[in-house]
């Protein structure tokens, strides 16, 4: 069995290896989990009170605020680390000629063809649920007019799409340079990597990194940019995300010691959160925001962010590293479902908005009527279709995948990375 190239063990650290036939299930899970995760959080936003706020229900809850920020809090950083790890897996099998090659067909042409229909779709749900809201004339109150809808929110949900292309142009060049360092700067970089990412130390030193994007972001929360020129703080936030997954598969011997400790880092995640959230909302309310307010919301929520991410890359690790047939099926349509599922959720979103049922009830009946339906639009029009074969690297078979056996045809592990375009959930 082959270890993961370029893997450094320190002597205290279990091995991880990666066999070329081995399937890292555990990763096809959180990415599945993290892609429907995408949909509940747009269908939570419906009913928000924060400036975070897209198209509002008539009604809105404190409850649906606090579980929408807490996904907000985790949700694209683990992505994004996950993107990191699957784009260093690529170029290391596959070299720069042909990482550009698949993630052109994976990323780049999704992003291209699908952004003018999307987002003529989604800017015409959010108008129509903006009208059934407030009534006919809200829509330039609420600035979905569409000159306005174009300058705010052109990349819609697509921006993670826009802003992968350009992690994967600056993971291009930084493997160019790093091929080319010296052995031992590689060593020593490899070494206090290996110490310090799993530790509590070094668990703070990220959250060093990451404060500052969060700080200058509003409220002090992760936040999306859907512009076409790129947000600063975002780009950096993510990109350093991005470029720790990268830095994680070079030494994915550490992948075992993150299982240690797991439950204790998402545990501490979940009770830091709520003083975020306190922070979050009180300089909410504010007509000015407030330094310290924002300093304490981005703080906590950069500590959380790391706790939570790590935390659950450890728990799917330790509990979720089996095969699965029907986990397996969700994560071949996660990508589908994600990129169509806004315009269905804001069109169910607007025809309940007047109802008088509570907001629990018209959350859980949009996610009820839209998941069947965009899980049927996927099996029935993209999974054995050209429209699969674009998204997730080839045809299926519209019957569950076998996924019983421990071993996959070769190479396994390349093709996990080629589903995973864009290897992990989407959100804004």
């Amino acid at each position: 069995m082959a270890r993961c190239d370029n893997c450094v063990t320190p002597p205290t650290l279990d091995s991880y290896r990666i066999d070329s036939t081995e399937r890292l299930h555990a990763l096809d899970s959180l990415r599945a989990g993290m892609m429907l995760l995408g949909i509940v959080l747009h269908v939570l936003s419906l009913y928000i009170d924060f400036p975070l706020r897209r198209i509002p229900d008539a009604g809105t809850s404190a409850a649906f605020d606090f579980a929408f920020l807490l996904l907000h809090i985790f949700r694209m950083p683990v992505f994004f680390m996950m993107s990191g790890f699957f784009a260093a897996l690529l170029l290391r099998r596959r070299g720069a000629r042909r990482f550009i090659a698949n993630r052109t067909g994976r990323i780049v042409v999704p992003f291209v063809v699908g952004w003018l229909p999307l987002f003529v779709l989604v800017w015409m749900s959010a108008a129509f649920a903006v009208r059934r809201s407030y009534g006919k004339f809200a829509i330039e109150d609420q600035g979905f007019r569409l000159a306005l809808f174009v300058r705010d929110q052109g990349l819609v949900h697509l921006w993670f799409l826009y802003y992968l292309i350009i992690y994967y142009a600056l993971a291009i060049a930084a493997w160019a340079v790093w091929r080319r360092l010296p052995a031992g700067p590689v060593t020593v970089a490899k070494m206090y990597f290996a110490r310090l990412a799993p530790s509590t130390v070094g668990c703070a030193l990220l959250c060093l990194f990451t404060f500052p994007a969060l700080f200058r972001m509003r409220l002090g929360v992760p936040a999306t940019s859907l512009s076409f020129i790129p947000t600063p703080a975002v780009l950096y936030l993510y990109g350093f995300f991005f470029f720790f997954g990268a830095a994680l598969y070079v030494q994915c011997d550490l992948l075992p010691v993150l299982r240690r400790g797991a439950w204790t880092r998402v545990l501490l995640g979940l009770a830091l959160f709520p003083l975020n959230f306190f922070a979050t909302r009180f300089q909410g309310n504010l007509l000015l925001p407030d330094i310290r307010a924002r300093a304490l919301a981005a703080a906590t929520g950069s500590i959380s962010a790391w706790l939570l991410t790590l935390g659950l890359l450890g728990l799917f690790l330790e509990y979720a590293n089996t095969p699965n047939r029907y986990i397996r099926y969700l994560t071949d349509a996660a990508y589908w479902l994600y990129l169509v599922h806004l315009p269905l959720v804001n069109y169910i979103g607007g025809i309940l908005a007047r109802t008088v049922l509570p907001l629990w009830l018209k959350a859980l009946l949009t996610l009820v009527i839209a998941i069947p339906l965009l899980l049927l639009s996927y099996h029935l029009m993209v999974r054995s279709t050209f429209i699969g074969k674009t998204l997730n690297g080839r045809k299926y078979s519209r019957s569950l995948p076998e996924v019983e056996v421990e071993a996959l045809p070769a190479p396994a592990l390349e093709e996990q990375a080629d589903l995973a375009s864009p290897a992990v959930s989407a959100l804004p």
